[in-house]
């Protein structure tokens, strides 16, 4: 059974407009869609829908457009509301996206090998995965540009509250506010495994970790660029690394960010790096962090 509402195949172009769609369970829990076609959501609502691999599964050459439509308490193994793989792109403008549940990863939205999702305007808020990714999960080639949307309350048993992704990763924010996120490692967003994340505008506030990095958590090789961005109440409450935690090899640019009330119970109130990692803060202010500011371990190099 390959979905329980709508299944397309082969070079198919499919629009919903003003439509619900509830209460269906499959596969896919709602739309399948595969091979060379696309989608168009205009207006529509998916409510409690549940399915193996999310409410909506596309893959091979296929884009997925939703405008102006609501995906609420939505659950997949794979994905709360969609399954994205190989050569996928989603594009989600003035969405929102609430109570969405993956019982492993992507709240929201799974994907996975040479992904492009685009979010303008969106919410994603109190979504949860029982493993990684509370709102948004990726891995293999992935590009992520999300615009003037919110990620609040959103939950990881593991990694990333709000967002993680692994394995040659490309993440624009530009004014984009994380609250409240929760995730035992990177409350906000997680990343490993080669990669750029550019937040620029950003705020993250009011985020928190059982383990290191209250807002952001990079490992192995990633990049990282924060210009104008300000990072406020952060904590990683039994470990490192209150706002920022990095290791094994990448790069951190603070420009003209803001780091207020900081929290960290072990090491670097705002930052925690080990293993060659480069850090450079250009016309920043720091303000009533607790803990060191800095916990600095092995190689490390402060760039003027």
């Amino acid at each position: 059974m390959r979905s329980a509402a709508i299944y397309l195949s082969g070079n198919i172009i499919c629009q919903n407009k003003d439509t619900l769609f509830t209460k269906n369970t499959g596969y896919a829990g709602t739309l399948y869609l595969r091979y060379h076609g696309s989608m168009n959501n205009i207006n529509c609502t998916f409510f409690n829908n549940k399915g193996y691999s999310g409410t909506i599964h596309a893959r091979n050459d296929v884009k997925i457009t939703n405008s102006k439509s609501r995906f609420i308490s939505n659950h997949g193994k794979y994905g709360g509301v969609m399954y994205v793989m190989e050569r996928v792109t989603c594009i989600n403008t003035n969405s929102s996206f609430r109570d969405n549940s993956a019982s492993t990863d992507g709240g929201a939205i799974w994907g996975q090998n040479n992904i492009e999702i685009v979010n303008n305007n969106c919410n994603y808020q109190d979504n949860s995965a029982f493993s990684s990714g509370g709102a948004i999960w990726a891995q293999y080639h992935v590009e992520i540009v999300n615009t003037k949307c919110s990620f609040s309350g959103n939950t990881a048993s593991v990694d990333g509250g709000a967002i993680c992704l692994r394995n040659d990763i490309e993440l624009i924010n530009y004014e984009i506010r994380f609250q409240r996120n929760k995730g035992r490692l990177g409350r906000a967003i997680f990343l490993r495994d080669s990669g750029t994340c550019l937040n620029i505008g950003c705020t993250f506030m009011d985020n928190s970790v059982s383990g290191s990095g209250g807002a952001i958590w990079s490992r192995y090789n990633i990049e990282v660029k924060n210009n104008g961005t300000r990072f406020i109440n952060n904590r990683a409450t039994s470990a490192n690394g209150g706002a920022l935690r990095s290791s094994d090899r990448g790069k951190y640019v603070n420009s003209g960010c803001t780091f207020i009330k900081n929290y960290a119970f072990g090491s670097g109130g705002v930052m925690a790096s080990w293993r060659g990692i480069d850090f450079a803060n250009v016309n920043c202010t720091f303000k009533q962090n607790a803990g060191s500011v800095f916990d600095i371990n092995e190689t490390f190099q402060i760039l003027i």
